[in-house]
């Protein structure tokens, strides 16, 4: 009777054991395949985010603009340039006529100190871009390009001496207009023979690869109550007139040093307001198109 019972339990432990087995196969298989599911909708998955993403970045291509061509025949006849330039500065005028015949744009660079720019990001509109806006205007829409360079607080010894004046070598402009600096070198008492050649410096580099440059030179804006000011800027214009380049003489729009309504075109720092760069914008203007 004992062996019996004992081979009843051994039994029974056995069988225990198989089915146990065999539902962890069963378990085993099932959790297989339920992985291989997941991993083929993952990979399905992740080829249709693939296939999004590109679609994504194809679309965000940036779009390139079509080079605008200029006609200068087409918006203005012979007669009508000669016209137009006759009385402007020959050298300026010519380039002009000679840039819109062969349709192409007149291209300026504007080289100047804080006073060409809204330094103080006061929300003024400096007249280079004034200026451009008003040639185009003019002429037609794209005939003018302007590339305006600012040189801020600068002295004409610092932007020399410090060679910040080196990168104006690669510009391909047809019309250099240059700042003289004159302010800021008052202020830092830079004399007058050094401050010709800074000049003379920026110039040299400007033209070094671009021989053709034309160079229109102006002063800085005038202050209010100034006495030693006005007569550097008297030398300054006999310098540049001396070297045979163009001189701009904007100062003669302008209110005298010495009458309060010149304040009504400056600010505190006395440098132009939006009054005072639309002043200087309107009198260049005279330089670039016969008014």
């Amino acid at each position: 009777m004992r062996k019996y019972g004992v081979f009843v339990v051994i039994a029974a432990a056995l069988m225990i054991i198989i089915a146990g087995r065999m539902y962890y196969s069963e378990k085993l298989a099932s959790t297989a395949e339920s992985a291989q599911q997941e991993l083929a909708a993952s990979q399905s998955a992740g080829t249709e985010d693939t296939e999004e993403n590109a679609e994504e970045e194809v679309m965000e291509e940036p779009e390139i603009e079509e080079e605008q061509e200029v006609s200068g025949e087409a918006l203005f006849t012979a007669d009508e340039l000669e016209e137009l330039t006759a009385d402007i500065p020959a050298e300026i005028g010519e380039r002009i006529t000679e840039r819109l015949s062969s349709d192409e744009a007149v291209s300026v660079l504007t080289v100047g100190s804080r006073s060409s720019a809204d330094y103080y990001n006061e929300g003024v509109t400096p007249w280079p871009e004034l200026l451009e806006e008003s040639l185009n205007e003019a002429y037609g829409e794209g005939v003018f390009t302007f590339n305006n360079v600012s040189f801020g607080e600068y002295t004409s010894e610092e932007i020399v001496s410090q060679n910040r004046h080196r990168g104006l070598a690669d510009t391909t402009a047809d019309i250099l207009l240059l700042e003289g600096f004159n302010w800021n070198d008052n202020l830092a008492v830079v004399t007058g023979e050094d401050a010709q050649e800074n000049i003379l410096a920026i110039i040299d580099t400007a033209s070094s690869e671009n021989e053709d440059l034309i160079t229109a030179i102006q002063p800085s804006p005038p202050a209010f109550e100034t006495s030693i000011y006005p007569e550097q800027i008297e030398k300054f214009e006999q310098f540049v007139e001396d070297e045979g380049f163009i001189y701009i003489d904007h100062w003669e729009a302008w209110p005298g040093i010495d009458e309060a309504e010149l304040l009504e075109y400056v600010t505190e720092e006395r440098m132009p307001n939006q009054s005072g760069h639309e002043l200087w914008s309107n009198y260049l203007i005279q330089s670039f198109v016969t008014q």
